[in-house]
């Protein structure tokens, strides 16, 4: 069985080829377009994040990512960790 030679893009074209030119049909949207908008909202809209008090300081701004810190706390606790290490001699 032989089998004709694949025409690439561009012959087909020259030959005028008719699955080139055909043209797909409107599609029908699937999803209501309300429910699709509320849907984008509702995913890359920024959301608010819960905040509590600090356990150090007792100012508003922690979150529950954060241990429970304010972000200047927990700096300050990054901060002496670092100090403690420089400090601390090496035993081997």
């Amino acid at each position: 069985m032989d089998a004709a030679p694949r025409r690439s893009y561009s012959e087909d074209q020259r030959a005028g080829s008719s699955d080139v030119n055909k043209k797909t049909p409107a599609e029908t949207p699937v999803i209501d377009a309300k429910l699709m908008d509320s849907a984008k909202k509702y995913v890359f809209d920024p959301k608010p994040r819960a905040t509590h008090k600090c356990r150090v300081c007792d100012e508003p701004g922690a979150s529950a990512e954060s241990e429970g810190l304010c972000w200047v706390c927990r700096r300050l606790k990054i901060s002496a960790w670092r100090e403690i290490e420089v400090q601390m001699p090496m035993n081997e």
